[in-house]
């Protein structure tokens, strides 16, 4: 009955709470005396009170039907829309530069976000991928899309192909899965940035592979890596404009409370998934 439930159209579950709501509103009215037109007139405005609210909550948001890592299982995940107004990124393409006009701009721990494949090497501040959230490249003959999700903290680059068919182009989200960003490619699909998996559109049910990423301060992937290619941070903010949500006690764009209370939502962790077995490790300051 559940998944029955959260199948129908958001719409069509919202009515369904409304009328409900309204049936036992005038049920409690009729209980306790005859019917009079300022109760129905109160019934409505209940009725529509609590879908507001609900509606707030993302009780009504459109699922989409995942399969998550380490699991078999179907789950019917909400696909909400971010609150307020969209935030836009650089107009202009990014830019990139070597090490020595980086250092112009950098300080030695400013974090980047590190990717090396196909004997090239590229990094990205957080400062200048936190507003573009995606960067698509090519290694080589290699298509790549590096990805930075603020709300989770976590950087991820993927392979930019799924079978035989064109190479992906992902852009900024609008949306969320479970607080990740649902990045959105050029046919309709959207991919969930921080498994990879198609959500939506003609693409459902396909992944991108991941490849290595890591995020290090920028004096020490420079040292590991003296040719690497840097994104620069013209055009963009000078820091990282996330600073304030990092510090906050707010848990991602939809205050996602975590479930496993042992830590907290915005603890910075390194999960390690091989095989069946699956560990997580605190990562402390």
């Amino acid at each position: 009955m559940k998944t029955y439930w959260i199948k129908l159209p958001p719409r069509t579950r919202a009515l369904g709470v409304f009328l409900a709501t309204f049936v036992l509103a005038m049920l409690g009215f009729s209980i306790t005396g005859g019917l009079e037109q300022v109760d129905l007139l109160f019934g409505i405005y209940i009725g529509g009170l609590t879908t507001y609210f609900l509606a707030r909550w993302g009780t009504f948001a459109t699922r989409v039907a995942l399969i998550l890592p380490g699991q078999e299982l179907t789950t019917y995940e909400k696909f909400r829309k971010n609150p307020g107004r969209r935030r836009h990124g650089p107009a202009e393409p990014a830019e990139f530069i070597d090490p020595d006009e980086a250092n112009e701009e950098l300080l030695p721990d400013d974090r980047v976000i590190g990717v090396f494949h196909n004997k090239e090497a590229a990094a990205y501040p957080l400062a200048a991928l936190g507003v573009r959230e995606v960067s698509n490249e090519e290694y080589g003959d290699t298509p790549v899309v590096v990805t930075w999700s603020p709300v989770t903290y976590s950087a991820r680059a993927f392979f930019a192909k799924v079978g035989d068919k064109d190479a992906v182009t992902l852009g900024a989200h609008t949306h969320t899965v479970f607080n990740s960003p649902a990045m959105p490619n050029n046919d309709g699909s959207t991919f969930i940035q921080f498994t990879g998996q198609a959500a939506t559109g003609p693409l459902t049910g396909w992944s991108l592979n991941q490849i290595p990423v890591i995020t290090t301060p920028w004096a020490a992937w420079e040292k590991a890596h003296p040719d690497t290619e840097v994104m620069s941070t013209e055009g963009g903010p000078e820091a990282d404009v996330f600073e304030n949500y990092y510090a906050n006690d707010r848990n991602g764009i939809h205050s996602l409370a975590p479930k496993d209370k042992r830590l907290h939502g915005k603890d910075i962790v390194l999960g390690l998934d091989i095989k069946v077995t699956s560990r997580l490790f605190l990562i402390l300051d």
